[in-house]
């Protein structure tokens, strides 16, 4: 029994992603799975199959909860082609899928790399965040970014932090610019994300708790 674990806020799409996984795994590799959809340690740890849905930018940042991974493939959905560079050592071994790839392109990508995981069965378990090539906001991007998240326009963080509003764009533009956010949609969904990061080391959401 292959387990596999879905993360995926849109319902109808895990669902659909259920029935499409279970029947490639019945058809190619004659096995059957079981899913769980709670982001939970001991759910990582279990999993033989983790399935993340990232939004623009996230696959930059840090996911220590993935550290509790001891075995199997981990794939990335996401809506733009594929990275460029390396991933944060958490999910250094990352498969990435455009969600836009027919369900052919997919059953491709993922069976190979379960196959290949198959022929290998090792897995380089993540235990330090030390070395890790994730990308970080500096401690002045962080203080905009919770002030914008919590819907200060330019202006007004500018006079609240006693800054040039011209700065303030400056510093907004150069977060986009890391996270490889096109637009202000991006950006805030991105922001979102991170504000809902269950994770220790994530210092935006401990700014905005502050």
């Amino acid at each position: 029994m292959i387990s596999i674990l879905i993360k995926d806020s849109n319902s109808l799409f895990s669902h659909g992603l259920q029935v499409f996984l279970k029947e490639l795994f019945k058809r190619d590799f004659s096995q059957k799975v079981s899913f769980v959809v709670d982001y939970t340690p001991e759910n990582i740890a279990a999993a033989d199959v983790i399935v993340l849905s990232l939004c623009r930018g996230e696959r930059y940042t840090c996911s220590p909860e993935l550290r509790s991974r001891k075995k199997g493939i981990i794939i990335g959905l996401i809506n733009e082609e594929e990275a460029v560079g390396p991933s944060p050592s958490c999910f250094e071994d990352i498969t990435y899928i455009n969600r836009g790839s027919s369900l052919s392109e997919m059953a491709g990508k993922i069976g190979a790399v379960w196959k290949k995981w198959l022929a290998s069965a090792q897995f380089k378990q993540c235990f330090s965040c030390v070395s890790c090539s994730c990308r970080q906001m500096s401690s002045r991007q962080l203080q905009i970014m919770a002030l914008y998240y919590k819907g200060l326009t330019v202006k007004q963080i500018a006079f609240k932090m006693g800054l040039n509003h011209k700065s303030v764009s400056a510093y907004k533009y150069q977060v986009m610019n890391k996270y490889n956010l096109r637009n202000d949609t991006e950006l805030l969904a991105f922001l979102n994300v991170l504000a809902n990061k269950n994770a220790s080391t994530m210092s935006f959401r401990h700014l905005l708790e502050s």
